[in-house]
């Protein structure tokens, strides 16, 4: 395990599936890992499963909703009091609550999509910030998915043409835009701030339906987020383009 302790890293959504991934690839790593998710029992058998295979390294736990206001500020307080600053922020928690297409789904549904999709991760990034400013590698990964890619999503030959499912696409689509807009904003700054598509990956979301599994995407988030890719693209597992 390379000594990479003094970078802090903090990935939502990490106590199963993609995020859990990542979170393996910066502990194998040696980076200081906050462990993040609503279910404390969940985030707990993560840890102690990473502890055991990582007996050295430094794993830290959240309890993080990222649809509540009062959990992401205590989770911003107990990293402030641990360590005054944060290097890596890997936006991962998200919901696929409906297949419904856009003339039928019901409001309540894509709000709440939205809520954590979406609002949820710009407002997380938004009070990690002065943390992010303090941190060495100021690096924002946002994980989206092609279904947000509003190039593709017409296309003949896209894949999931037929995938019409507003509320998870159209979430993904309003984090493709927060990722460009931060990007300028704070390229001046030193930030590096991109959008990840992690491909069709078998999670609880899907049922374990995917074609890929977690590993996957897990290392190829982490090479995203720790290399030098520039800020404002949205990545694919190649480290190429994906059109917006």
């Amino acid at each position: 395990m390379s000594t990479n302790k003094q970078f802090i890293s903090l990935i939502t959504g990490s106590n199963t599936g993609i995020g859990k991934a990542v979170a393996r690839e910066f502990i194998a790593n040696g980076y200081t890992t906050y462990i993040c998710g609503r279910n404390e029992a969940e985030n707990t058998k993560t840890i102690n499963e990473f502890k055991i295979e990582f007996p050295n390294s430094d794993i830290r736990t959240l309890k993080l909703d990222i649809n509540s206001s009062q959990s992401i500020q205590e989770a911003v307080d107990q990293v402030t009091k641990d360590h005054g600053k944060l290097d890596f922020l890997v936006n991962n928690a998200g919901v696929f609550l409906s297949m419904a297409p856009p003339s039928q789904l019901d409001m309540e549904a894509l709000r709440k999509t939205f809520d954590i999709n979406f609002f949820g991760t710009v407002e997380v990034t938004q009070r990690f910030l002065p943390l992010l400013h303090n941190g060495t590698k100021k690096t924002i990964v946002n994980v989206s998915s092609d279904l947000g890619s509003l190039s593709l999503q017409p296309y003949t030959d896209y894949k999931f043409l037929n995938l019409n499912v507003l509320a998870y696409n159209s979430s993904k689509t309003a984090l493709n835009g927060f990722t460009v807009q931060l990007s300028k904003e704070l390229a001046s700054k030193g930030f590096k701030i991109n959008a990840v598509n992690p491909g069709f990956v078998k999670t609880n979301m899907n049922q374990g339906g995917g074609e890929l599994e977690p590993s996957v995407p897990g290392l190829s988030i982490y090479n995203i987020a720790t290399q030098e890719h520039g800020t404002g693209r949205y990545l694919g597992r190649d480290f190429t383009s994906y059109p917006w």
